[in-house]
């Protein structure tokens, strides 16, 4: 009972942090980015996913371990729902985002490819919101 207890805690917490910053890139840091010229966007946009990739996929696997520990303790079906909600992140992150990520590094603010990829991003980061969302609530309930 107590491995549920913990597990599920620690689920909650990290999916909300994890959800919380999510929201916080899409409705705080994206539109300040956005409302530049790309070329003056692009250093802050580079800086800013250096940090939140060292950040954000640690706190999300710890959330996934967690959530997948509580649901083989017994947390029931809204953690197994949360779980299969949170789990397509991770790929989305890697398999999506990331190259993004790698390709921007690379480029210089002038390019002209910046702003389509800047808008990419903006895509995948607002489908990851939404599930990190969705996760957080189907945990909490």
């Amino acid at each position: 009972m107590t491995l549920l207890i913990v597990s599920a805690a620690l689920a909650r917490f990290t999916a909300g942090l994890f959800a919380g910053s999510c929201l916080y890139v899409l409705l705080v840091v994206m539109p300040v980015r956005r409302a530049k010229p790309p070329e003056l966007a692009h250093p802050d946009f580079v800086a800013s996913l250096f940090r939140s990739e060292r950040l954000q996929p640690p706190l999300h696997i710890v959330s996934l371990l967690a959530t997948l520990l509580a649901c083989s303790s017994g947390a029931g079906r809204l953690f197994l729902a949360g779980l299969a909600v949170l789990l397509p992140i991770l790929p989305l992150s890697l398999i999506w985002a990331r190259p993004i990520y790698v390709r921007l590094r690379k480029r210089l603010p002038t390019d002209p490819s910046v702003p389509a990829e800047l808008a990419q991003f903006a895509r995948i980061h607002r489908l990851r919101t939404i599930l990190a969302g969705l996760g957080f609530l189907l945990l909490a309930a």
